[in-house]
């Protein structure tokens, strides 16, 4: 009976020791998604804090379809966590596809005052998004890390030279 009971807890522990090595495999398999800021529009703003619409899309690169149940993302301007999002959406992924979702991000605006002067002088804003994804899976959620980044630059007011040009191209 000793002998039985000890062959049951080996062969326990191997099972689950195949599963857990199956989950990681499966999930660590996973090419990371993407992650791009596809809209951002100003919904309110109080003295400390400015609450942005955003719409951010996730762009699945593997040949299986994600399910998501939920996210939660930080922004950083030039380096310094300004703001935060997290949202409950329930979306599926699509395979090599994409989808967008709506976002409530909550910036910080002590935390963009320090950054203020720098982007005014360089004309532009270096921001990026980092957080997690919640995928539900046959062993439960699971996190995927995901990122993305960009520049933003205020619009350039074209070269008056060519149209200066064009404007005295009469024969003199």
């Amino acid at each position: 009976m000793h002998h039985m009971k000890h062959r049951f807890h080996a062969f326990l522990t191997v099972a689950v020791l195949i599963l857990a090595a199956s989950a990681c495999t499966t999930l660590g398999g996973l090419e990371p998604p993407e992650l791009n800021l596809a809209n951002l529009e100003l919904a309110d703003a109080t003295v400390f804090e400015t609450s942005l619409h955003a719409t951010v899309r996730i762009v699945n690169p593997n040949p299986e379809p994600l399910e998501v149940d939920g996210m939660a993302f930080r922004l950083y301007v030039d380096g310094i966590k300004v703001g935060k999002a997290v949202s409950a959406t329930r979306v599926t992924v699509p395979r090599l596809g994409s989808v967008t979702i709506p976002l409530e991000l909550y910036v910080s605006n002590v935390a963009l005052l320090t950054r203020l002067k720098p982007v005014l002088e360089s004309h532009s804003l270096r921001w990026a998004m980092r957080g997690k994804l919640y995928l539900v899976t046959d062993w439960g959620t699971r996190r995927l890390s995901l990122s993305g980044e960009g520049m933003l630059q205020p619009p350039t007011e074209p070269d008056e030279e060519p149209a200066a040009a064009a404007a005295g191209g009469g024969d003199a």
